[in-house]
């Protein structure tokens, strides 16, 4: 731009450069469009609709069907040991055999003396009757013929005591000879052959419990203890179904289970706990449980048809209770929903109300969203493929490095 000699501006040059500036002054004036979000990345999932279990939930301990301590009755020396241990027997297997030569000799002795006061009663009933016929005539008098009688009713009196000793005699004998009373699996010996075993302060020799069917007891909350009876008594066939399952000691292996089937219920409270005892009966042939071993117990009380299920993951929790976000037409809704309970295996909650079968929830990226938000739906399948068939060039420079 020129100036005049004097080193000024013209009074055109100046008019035209305040132009200018008034112009760019009134440019710098204009607001700028408010700039748009870009979608939020999330991963999302399909609500479902089943049929679930309505449960409740404790910790049991399955309990032999019949549990018998084999003690002797009889003393004497323990000749022999018949099972053995560990082994399943069958009621009325020999066991253990005692030394049963006093007590042969106890019955023979009992038998020899039914024999003497059976001869004796004879003669006296033979006296009875001859003494009948004279005692008309006075051949016999009174008092001879009443003690005739008398003697008859004592040796009566004999033989029967006779033939009671004669089978407390036949016990003692067979006590000698030790028998399952009922099928089972037997224990271990608790007491080794020679040792003298007493009837009056009888030792445990082994114990035999009944492994099919077992038991199950568990216990359930007073405050839930009305509602399992009134489904109990609602069933059909007057039991519950009852899942039995192992407490696992290692995530890796798929634990034991087993359906049992709930038919013993509680008669009281317990006043320390407050709870109430139940017991289940449980199939066992193939002895699946051991008794006495600690179990996850699952009591099914009802079956709920069409309950919505979401994945755990995507139940989030603030001021209102608990909510989820669901996408529809690309866009983020915040749904307050009433949950119920945790289903298959506790990877997804029950749903009572607040979202609806197929609604698609979110269950990765949902810190970034607010309601509205737009969102950009991941395929996490996609995404692996993807990283999948990155070529050596792709992928980071610190892999190439190794």
């Amino acid at each position: 731009m020129k100036t005049n000699t004097n080193g000024r501006f013209s009074c055109v040059q100046t008019v035209a450069l305040m132009a200018l500036v008034l112009g760019l002054a009134a440019c710098g004036k204009k607001e700028l469009p408010p700039m748009e979000l870009p979608p939020v990345p999330v991963q999302v999932q399909t609500a479902l609709s089943e049929t679930v279990p309505l449960y409740v939930d404790s910790i049991g301990q399955t309990t032999a069907y019949k549990a018998v301590s084999i003690q002797p009755q009889v003393s004497g020396k323990l000749m022999k040991i018949h099972f053995t241990q560990g082994a399943m027997v069958k009621k009325g297997d020999l066991l253990f055999s005692i030394d049963d030569a006093p007590y042969q000799a106890a019955l023979a002795a009992a038998k020899a003396q039914l024999e003497k006061d059976q001869a004796s009663l004879e003669i006296n009933q033979k006296q009875v009757e001859r003494s009948k016929a004279l005692l008309p005539d006075k051949y016999v008098s009174q008092q001879t013929f009443d003690e005739y009688q008398a003697n008859v009713s004592v040796y009566k009196a004999a033989v029967a005591a006779d033939k009671a000793n004669i089978a407390s005699a036949q016990i003692n004998l067979d006590y000698c000879r030790i028998t399952a009373p009922v099928d089972g699996m037997v224990g271990t010996y608790l007491v080794n052959e020679g040792n003298i075993v007493q009837a009056a302060n009888p030792a445990v020799l082994t114990t035999i419990r009944r492994m099919d069917p077992l038991y199950v007891d568990f216990v359930v909350p007073a405050h839930q203890f009305t509602r399992v009876r009134e489904y109990l008594e609602k069933s059909k066939d007057g039991t519950l179904n009852v899942q039995v399952t192992e407490l696992k000691s290692s995530a890796s292996e798929k634990p034991r289970a087993r359906v049992a089937k709930l038919k013993i219920l509680g008669n009281q409270v317990a006043r320390s706990s407050g709870t109430v005892n139940l017991r289940a009966e449980m199939d066992n042939k193939d002895l699946l449980f051991w008794p006495n071993e600690q179990v996850s117990v699952r009591l099914i009380l009802a079956e709920i048809p069409d309950e919505v299920l979401v994945p755990g993951v995507s139940v989030r929790y603030n001021q209102q209770g608990s909510f989820v976000w669901v996408i529809k037409d690309n866009v983020a809704e915040q749904k307050i929903v009433e949950l119920g309970q945790l289903q298959k295996d506790g990877q997804f909650y029950g749903i009572k109300s607040g979202v609806e079968a197929n609604s698609q929830v979110v269950t990765d990226g949902a810190i970034m969203l607010r309601p509205g938000s737009k969102v950009a739906v991941i395929d996490p399948k996609a995404k692996q493929q993807q990283a999948a068939q990155k070529t050596p060039e792709e992928k980071p420079a610190e892999n190439s490095a190794h």
